[in-house]
């Protein structure tokens, strides 16, 4: 069964990072990069709240199409808001957060976390959700 994993974190915090490497270890993920997807859906961005909350739903719909479709989906995302991660919550069934903090955690102990916990058959929640 597939699943998406929101990876969130304040900027600089190794989200980028952490997808790439995650992608590499299970090449059959897609990642859905928010800073792509709002050049598309707001060429010129004005960065209002309006605007995100737009921005963020697209991302999630997003998401849950590719979902619906079979592959992995990896957000790489700040997504500072908890009600936008509560929406992908809601709509997909296999959906789990990861919280970067900072890049502390070496990138490759956390990818070889991840990958045990979602290639068992039964998929736990990953980690603390953040706040």
């Amino acid at each position: 069964m597939p699943w998406v994993i929101w990876i969130t974190g304040l900027p600089g915090s190794g989200k980028s990072t952490l997808a790439i490497a995650l992608k590499k270890k299970i090449p059959d993920a897609v990642i859905l990069r928010m800073d792509e997807l709002r050049k598309i859906v707001t060429p010129k961005p004005c960065y209002s709240d309006a605007e995100r909350e737009y921005v963020y739903r697209a991302l999630v719909f997003t998401a849950k199409n590719l979902y619906a479709l079979g592959p992995n989906v990896i957000i790489d995302s700040t997504g500072n808001k908890k009600s936008w991660r509560l929406h992908a919550r809601k709509l997909i069934k296999n959906f789990f957060e990861v919280y970067l903090k900072n890049k502390a955690l070496k990138t490759q102990r956390l990818i070889h976390i991840l990958q045990a916990k979602l290639i068992s058959s039964a998929l736990p929640v990953l980690l603390a959700q953040p706040s």
